[in-house]
């Protein structure tokens, strides 16, 4: 959920810019399909063709081999005339997805009767981004600028090459002040192999902080800061491999290292934030994860499915007294469906679970982190586990529009698109805590149902920016004005 609140002002403009050239220029499709051309000879009776061609254009950076690993169709293929559009739409959306172009043409061509000639024009991203950075670290926006406290902002320069090598690889190198000092690694996407089935990433990051939110209390936040101490430390590196068994669907395997030390003030605070009044901890962990994903696209889905869970055991008993065990698991299911026209659904049910009858408090992420419900982002709900369902209904305001900006002279960013959806929302969920924790910090959202709704307008543009505006309720009609930088599902 935490994305540099300087999208908000970027998007702003973005949208007065299109407002103005609204009427006057425009194509409907951020991705173009274009029709067959007129057959070089009638083929009117045959109802399959042999795929004997595949070119393209525009892949500057980006191998060939990249792009054809995405493709379900290969030279030598059959197919079936009347599924070609079908086939080539699907094919769209897979070069489209891993964000290495902004826009994608394919066009094909029957001659010979039977022999096909698929024609694909890529243009790519601008791939190498030195950027300076200042992000808030609360959990959400909106939660950031209710508390103002301004102090929670980070400012970092990063180093990050997508694509590097043309391979699709990712790479990052990230230094960070502030709020909290940190040092980040990755280097991720590497395939092994000629089949290109298999690959491997690494990270390593060191962070330390001089405040914590140690503990929660009538579901908010509790914070302490130190003056001239960092208080808390935290150390990592993990390696990852995954093995990719079709192109919609991997098996990733993760092998982590952690070491976590806090300040006596701290386990004064919450004796259970790492656990049995710890101030130290360090484990190795392991965890299977299983994706699969169906979406037309990561950013902003509109048709399609995803899937992922995963088991994840934290602990081996290497380190004594000072590790944990901990068992993890989760499942989450996407469903994305086209109703009518510029009618759209969208669906998100989510499970977790620990284990464990009692959890140290820094893992206990259940609604209000990563995952939360609407009308309740100024909240944390604390526990064992949760589940939640979420669902929208949208309708396309404006179709995706495309234009360019003439006085942009650099190809990559010149061209930018736009479109709009309004929006309604109901999402439930339910937090667990069956070591009475709750009780004691009066959190009087655990083990009970919630749900929240309400309305709303996401705008999307330029490298799959999105900006989501909302008024939301909650079960206790607390309502509020939230903004958020990612897709609500």
């Amino acid at each position: 959920m935490d994305k540099s609140n300087t999208y908000s002002i970027f998007l702003v403009i973005i949208l007065l810019k299109i407002l103005v050239i609204y009427e006057t220029t425009y194509t409907q499709n951020k991705s173009i399909l274009t029709k067959p051309h007129k057959q070089l000879s009638d083929s009117s009776k045959i109802k399959f063709g042999v795929l004997d061609s595949i070119k393209i254009y525009g892949n500057k950076k980006t191998k060939r081999k990249i792009i054809l690993r995405e493709l379900s169709i290969k030279i030598g293929d059959t197919l079936i005339f009347s599924d070609i559009e079908k086939i080539i739409e699907r094919n769209k959306n897979n070069l489209l997805r891993h964000k290495l172009f902004n826009y994608v043409t394919i066009e094909y061509t029957i001659y010979n009767r039977n022999r096909i000639l698929i024609k694909i024009i890529v243009e790519e991203r601008w791939y190498l981004w030195p950027y300076l950075s200042v992000k808030h670290t609360d959990r959400n926006f909106s939660s950031w600028i209710k508390n103002k406290d301004y102090s929670r902002i980070n400012y970092s320069f990063s180093l990050k090459k997508n694509n590097f090598r043309g391979r699709n690889e990712y790479v990052k190198l990230s230094l960070t002040s502030g709020y909290s000092k940190r040092l980040t690694l990755w280097y991720k996407d590497i395939f092994i192999g000629k089949k290109m089935k298999n690959t491997m990433g690494f990270n390593v990051t060191n962070s330390m902080h001089n405040s914590v939110d140690y503990n929660s209390n009538e579901n908010i936040v509790k914070t302490f800061k130190a003056d001239n101490q960092y208080i808390v430390n935290k150390s990592s590196a993990l390696t990852i491999y995954t093995y990719h068994n079709s192109l919609y669907s991997n098996h990733n395997i993760v092998l982590l290292y952690t070491k976590i030390n806090v300040s006596d003030t701290v386990v004064k605070l919450n004796e259970n934030y790492l656990g049995d009044s710890k101030n130290k901890i360090q484990y190795f962990a392991i965890k299977y994860e299983f994706r699969k994903d169906y979406r037309d696209s990561r950013s902003y889905p509109l048709k399609g499915y995803f899937l992922k869970l995963y088991l994840k055991k934290r602990g081996f008993g290497i380190f004594n007294k000072n590790t944990i065990d901990i068992y993890e698991s989760y499942v989450e299911f996407k469903k994305y469906t086209p109703l009518h026209k510029r009618f759209y659904f969208a669906g998100e049910l989510a499970l977790k679970s620990y284990f464990n009858d009692k959890v140290p408090y820094y893992l206990q992420d259940a609604l209000g982190y990563k995952k939360y419900l609407r009308g309740y982002e100024y909240n944390v709900i604390d526990g064992q586990g949760f589940a939640s369902l979420k669902s929208n209904l949208k309708f396309q305001l404006i179709p995706t529009q495309i234009f360019k900006l003439s006085f942009i002279p650099l190809k990559k960013f010149n061209k930018i698109h736009f479109t709009s959806f309004l929006n309604i929302h109901l999402d439930i969920g339910y937090v667990y805590d069956n070591y009475n924790l709750y009780k004691i910090n009066n959190n009087y959202m655990v083990n009970t149902l919630l749900y929240g709704f309400g309305l709303g307008l996401d705008l999307i543009t330029y490298y799959d920016k999105v900006l989501r505006i909302e008024y939301s309720y909650n079960k206790y009609l607390k309502g509020g004005l939230y903004l958020q930088f990612k897709a609500s599902i």
